[in-house]
């Protein structure tokens, strides 16, 4: 799966940045998902959570996780990772902090379209220095 592939492509990335990682996925190699969404998902995920952790100034306190597993008919895709400061909401979504808006790459919008095209949901938590997302989306027989 390529999916794989690129979690540790961007495992290396992460690792660059000085983030801890720990990553633990289950998926099946036959699944109803597209690989290419597998992909978009994965990627954001990581994308999102390395620039994250970059603006958390000590080193030590960067930390990235992730899992994947297939749970009661839905692969469940768990992330969490090191943040600073708060986020932002406008209409009940999440808007990005950059300071160029040109710059935000709609990510979270993204991942949220995917929950919806999979029948699955997107939740999004923060707590003090901490964001955490999880996908649950449908998988269906093949």
């Amino acid at each position: 799966m390529y999916s794989i592939g690129i979690c540790d492509d961007e495992k290396n990335l992460a690792e660059e940045a000085s983030v801890q990682t720990d990553i633990m996925l289950d998926i099946p190699e036959k699944i109803s998902i597209e690989e290419i969404d597998l992909c978009s998902i994965f990627c954001n995920l990581f994308d999102n959570a390395i620039e994250s952790c970059k603006r958390v100034p000590i080193q030590e306190q960067r930390f990235l996780k992730l899992c994947a597993e297939r749970k009661a008919g839905y692969l469940i895709i768990y992330e969490r990772n090191a943040m600073t400061g708060k986020l932002k909401r406008k209409n009940g979504r999440i808007i990005t902090n950059k300071k160029e808006i040109s710059e935000h790459g709609y990510g979270l919008e993204l991942l949220r379209m995917m929950s919806e095209k999979y029948d699955g949901k997107m939740t999004v938590h923060t707590y003090p220095g901490i964001f955490e997302i999880e996908l649950a989306l449908e998988i269906k027989d093949t």
